[in-house]
């Protein structure tokens, strides 16, 4: 299934904004499809938790890889979630639920009962109040190498 790409200036200007960031940086990027040639580049948190790495690793969609594209919503989430990995606890509040966060997981994988690979959750939160799982979009859907969704996406057995 395709999908509708918004304004193209808008993810021009994005995408434009993320290569002006890896210049300020000191960051070689690609002149196409704005790889990096080091994923820790694209980290704005600096180094990656050993904990936060081995999550990536186990993730089902090549994480770590995902991570050399500054379009990457896998550098989103690294990126917003790292600093709140220790510790997690007032993040529940600054998300509005009010209740302590006590761990902060990467790549969680969520069993649904249904075949083929689970849904692996960018970031799991669990506390004292309800469990939170978010799910990170960045560009990815706008880029012209993945022009097409995967039709498992759309499966909904029962309907």
């Amino acid at each position: 299934m395709r999908h509708e790409v918004p304004g193209s200036s808008d993810v021009d200007r994005v995408i434009e904004q993320q290569r002006r960031w890896a210049h300020r940086n000191g960051v070689a990027v690609a002149p196409t499809r704005d790889g990096l040639a080091d994923w820790s580049d694209a980290l704005m948190v600096g180094e990656l938790d050993p904990r936060t790495r081995a999550e990536r690793e186990r993730g089902a969609g090549k994480e770590l890889r995902r991570l050399h594209h500054l379009w990457s919503s896998a550098c989103l989430a690294v990126n917003v979630f790292e600093p709140w990995r220790d510790p997690p606890e007032s993040l529940g509040a600054i998300l509005g639920g009010g209740a302590s966060v006590q761990s902060l997981v990467f790549e969680s994988v969520q069993p649904t009962g249904l075949r083929g690979i689970s849904p692996h959750l960018d970031v799991l939160l669990e506390g004292a109040g309800p469990t939170v799982g978010i799910e990170c979009k960045f560009l990815e859907m706008y880029s012209a190498s993945t022009d097409e969704f995967e039709p498992s996406h759309f499966n909904t057995p029962g309907l």
